[in-house]
């Protein structure tokens, strides 16, 4: 569609129709006559700038009892409209968040931006009017990740007055929605309800940032309050620890007292923690608390790094012997898919990997021994293939229909487990895949598994049998911070 006479005395018979025939429908609050500027092919004249305005007063004319946009724009060209809204689409926190701090800054009466020509702010409210983190094109990704972070962002700022987040299910092109095309479920790793009500609790920080053990993690603390009254209210924090052998564990926990202005948005000030002095992946998580109830939560992670990290270290009663998916001796799989450094092992289909684990002969007797992995079935392809997709960037969100894979382990030739991978998941809890950008969000699950007792100074091939493909985490991605480990209990 080109703006042309035709085009104009079409649309003009067509927006007096719809106005007359949905015009007593309780669901419409607002007449949007334009989207992203589809069609206003002479928007960079004065004269097309002109026609349009004179479309939005026609709008008014014909229903004054509601607001009317001129054009829901994603190139900062409003004329004149009831709603100064907006459009993005960005999957990284930190131009996220600079791009949302730089509309509330250049909102203000008068100004000039996100408008168009000689054309000027008025006090129309700011709406985001469209966001996602993933956008047309660009595959089907976890938007769980993205929508924390960026609700969080919108949420922080007074000025912005609403926000329609895009969309609700997926559609041919663009798989940003909460559930599928075909409206199963997908599955977030933590509850939307935290994140969609009418009163929200955030902090003001990256959703998960590299940082060394033991120092100190702070962000401003805040309340989005648009909810039922608060009687006596408090946000409670807390700091729970996941270390390099998945065991999780809660370090620390407080509350900070509020009193959240309705209506608006509240700085509580700046929440300071010490992160726990060992490598691991931190979870600082937040709850608004009134009257005794939890209303909403939010939480951020950190990894905790400090250099390179030994392969064999002393525990608890032990060492820890470990070793990265990328360490493979030999493969069924002609060419696996590998990510850089080695920190995950993928195979697609029925096949094998093996590992030459040698026990360090100066560590003393062993005793009995387990097995520590992070697994997932990578049944991934057959996900996209079944929706008939091709894109590179496909990894597909958890959802209701799950791609399990039958897992054996055996040692020297011997079998000493067998278990099913439940899913090859991709959503927030892949929290290390998101951080680092690969294969964003994708996890396996922390198997557990008994070995026969194990000698010092010897080598063993250590072999992973999968019926339905096979993904082996490292400690950089994932969910869990510890690559495959063989725990070696002293005698």
């Amino acid at each position: 569609m080109i703006d042309s006479p035709a085009m104009r005395w079409t649309y003009e018979c067509t927006l007096r129709r719809a106005i007359e025939r949905d015009g007593n429908h309780p669901s419409v609050i607002a007449w949007v006559l334009f989207n992203e500027t589809w069609g206003l092919t002479k928007h960079d004249t004065a004269e097309g700038q002109a026609w349009l305005r004179a479309m939005y007063h026609l709008a008014k004319e014909l229903d004054p009892s509601r607001l009317v946009e001129d054009n829901s724009p994603c190139n900062y060209d409003h004329v004149e409209s009831d709603l100064n809204s907006w459009h993005f689409y960005i999957n990284d926190w930190d131009r996220a968040r600079r791009h949302v701090q730089r509309v509330v800054d250049e909102t203000r009466p008068g100004g000039t931006f996100n408008y168009v020509g000689e054309h000027r702010q008025t006090r129309a409210p700011l709406l985001n009017s469209e966001y996602a983190g993933i956008s047309a094109r660009m595959g089907d990704q976890d938007v769980g990740w993205s929508f924390k972070y960026l609700t969080s962002e919108l949420r922080r700022h007074d000025k912005v007055c609403g926000y329609i987040y895009t969309e609700l299910t997926d559609v041919e092109w663009e798989h940003n929605g909460f559930v599928n095309y075909d409206r199963s479920a997908k599955e977030f790793g933590y509850s939307l309800r935290d994140l969609t009500g009418a009163d929200f609790v955030g902090l003001d920080g990256p959703p998960c940032q590299t940082m060394a053990p033991g120092s100190e993690l702070a962000g401003s603390l805040f309340v989005s309050h648009w909810g039922a009254p608060m009687g006596a209210t408090r946000v409670c924090w807390r700091l729970e620890l996941t270390d390099r052998l998945g065991r999780r564990r809660e370090v620390a926990s407080g509350a900070v007292a509020a009193a959240p202005r309705r209506f608006g948005v509240t700085d509580l000030g700046e929440l300071r923690v010490t992160l726990p002095d060992e490598p691991g992946l931190a979870a600082l998580s937040v709850a608004l608390e009134a009257d005794g109830e939890i209303r909403c939560r939010n939480y951020v992670n950190v990894e905790l790094r400090a250099g390179t990290l030994s392969p064999i270290e002393r525990v608890a009663g032990g060492h820890a012997l470990r070793f990265a998916p990328g360490d493979y001796s030999a493969s069924s799989w002609p060419q696996p898919q590998l990510a850089p450094e080695g920190a995950k092992f993928a195979g697609l289909g029925t096949g094998w990997v093996e590992y030459d684990v040698a026990v360090p002969a100066d560590i003393g007797p062993v005793g009995s021994a387990r097995l520590l992995v992070e697994a997932g079935s990578r049944a991934g392809l057959a996900r996209v293939e079944w929706r008939s997709r091709s894109q590179a960037s496909d990894y597909p969100q958890t959802e209701e229909r799950k791609h399990p894979s039958d897992l054996v382990v055996t040692l020297d030739g011997a079998e000493v487990a067998r278990t099913t991978l439940p899913d090859d998941p991709a959503d927030a809890r892949g929290v290390l895949s998101h951080h680092r950008g690969y294969n964003p969000g994708s996890y396996g699950f922390l198997l557990d598994l008994p070995l026969p007792p194990l000698k010092a100074g010897i080598s063993y091939r250590l072999r992973f049998d999968a019926t339905a493909g096979l993904a082996l985490y490292g400690e950089t991605l994932g969910a869990y911070p510890l690559g495959p480990t063989a725990l070696l209990e002293g005698q």
